[in-house]
């Protein structure tokens, strides 16, 4: 997956929103979202290829979601897929748990990523490969990109931040889905790669994501998938998968469960 656009503890009632295009090669074979695991409670899209998954919700409401982090490397054949990464954080369930494990890997043991994870107690990113690091987040839009978190840092994160806007003036979780849906579909600037929907020959944006994590109740959440490029495939609503969750916890910091304001 090379672009997640992640919105954390910034609309009511929903601590977290989450927007993503997966870019892959088109001979790579996946499935649609589904559950993966039942204990702990996993879903998402599978990698057929490799298995895994580049992004997921897990049970408690903890969101996980995978880009590359080319550094000059070579991809290593050896090395398991990283889709596993994916997984192997959902099912940690917590994101301290996600630190104390992913956080800590031995640089080499996956080619390079950036995970990015949030839930109940807060949110954080794992940088895996030369001059990682892993952290917490503070509270706010996140955009992630192959290029990492980024502020302004690279062409497509400044696109993204360009047409999301001030923060200030997001509105309701479907008026903001609504959004970031059009974000999804950009396809603005020279080179193909730094498009936020990547059309070319043999790779492109072959499915995108859209959550709305309900801080309390699974059955309120919002989970919207395509099956190809996110400008002119159809949303299918998947949100039923969530009638399997159990009932999860509310988020445990003051600004998740807070009812006023944007928490």
């Amino acid at each position: 997956m090379c672009t997640l656009i992640v919105l954390d503890r910034l609309i009511s009632g929903y601590p977290l929103l989450a927007a993503a295009n997966r870019d892959e090669f088109y001979a790579r074979p996946a499935s649609p979202p589904q559950a993966l695991d039942a204990d702990p409670w996993v879903v998402g899209p599978r990698d057929e290829q490799a298995g895994g998954t580049w992004i997921g919700v897990s049970d408690g409401g903890l969101f996980a979601g995978l880009t590359n982090r080319p550094r000059g490397e070579a991809r290593d054949a050896a090395r398991p897929s990283r889709g596993e990464v994916t997984l192997r954080a959902l099912r940690a369930g917590s994101m301290e748990a996600i630190l104390s494990d992913i956080g800590t890997l031995p640089e080499g043991t996956y080619d390079g990523f950036h995970l990015f994870f949030a839930g109940s107690d807060g949110a954080g990113i794992v940088a895996h490969g030369p001059g990682g690091y892993a952290r917490r987040l503070r509270p706010g839009v996140h955009v992630l990109t192959n290029q990492g978190l980024s502020l302004s840092g690279d062409a497509k994160g400044r696109r993204i931040r360009e047409l999301l806007g001030d923060e200030g003036a997001l509105g309701s979780a479907e008026a903001t889905l609504s959004v970031l849906e059009g974000i999804l579909a950009d396809h603005a600037g020279e080179n193909v790669l730094d498009r936020v929907c990547i059309h070319s020959e043999h790779y492109g944006t072959r499915s995108a994501t859209l959550l709305a994590i309900h801080r309390s109740d699974p059955g309120r959440s919002i989970y919207r998938h395509t099956e190809g490029p996110s400008c002119n495939s159809p949303w299918k609503d998947v949100s039923d998968l969530f009638k399997s969750a159990p009932r999860w916890r509310p988020a445990g910091s003051s600004a998740g469960s807070s009812g006023g304001g944007k928490g």
